[in-house]
């Protein structure tokens, strides 16, 4: 049984049960624990036992324009096209969620990479490639960098969130709004 089908056989008992269960809500959150959206996401890919692409999903169209337009150069426009071909599993996993917990996760990519634009300025002349590795380290919760396996797992796991939010431009810009510019 998953995360999500525990948690719908869980919401399923009456509420007086459920708070019998969880007894009170603690007034703090475990350091274990991510609160963020995208937390959910990046625990389920990093804790995924099968991390090999499908194949069955072909590239986003635009993906090499967006990478060009965007200036993303090698070895970082690598990194998004082999995560990319993984970027199904977050749809898999997000269309299990509903439509709130994707709306979340898509928002706090989108104000992740507005951060980056603020700590990593456009002069900077490897200023995208920078502000990927940046969003990549943003994404890992604290409590993972404790334990390299953990460390790795996540990584990989923000790879696979941001060559996805990539390619739907919540992550980077849009090549039409080059054009506005």
């Amino acid at each position: 049984m998953d995360s999500a089908e525990l948690m719908r056989r869980f919401m399923a008992l009456p509420e007086s049960l459920r708070q019998d269960i969880l007894g009170s809500v603690p007034s703090e959150i475990a350091d274990f624990v991510d609160p963020r959206a995208v937390g959910e996401v990046l625990t389920h890919i990093a804790d995924s036992a099968e991390m090999l692409p499908a194949f069955l999903d072909e590239q986003a169209p635009d993906f090499d324009v967006k990478i060009q337009l965007n200036q993303i150069t090698s070895p970082v426009s690598e990194y998004l096209r082999t995560f990319s071909w993984q970027a199904n599993t977050v749809d898999e996993f997000l269309g299990t969620r509903g439509s709130g917990l994707q709306q979340s996760v898509a928002g706090e990519i989108h104000d992740l990479y507005k951060r980056s634009t603020t700590v990593i300025p456009d002069a900077d002349s490897d200023a995208p490639n920078l502000r990927y590795v940046w969003m990549v380290e943003e994404l890992i919760p604290s409590s993972m960098r404790k334990n390299t396996h953990s460390m790795k797992a996540y990584r990989e796991a923000a790879q696979v969130v941001l060559a996805k939010y990539f390619e739907t431009c919540d992550a980077y810009v849009h090549p039409n709004n080059f054009a506005a510019s």
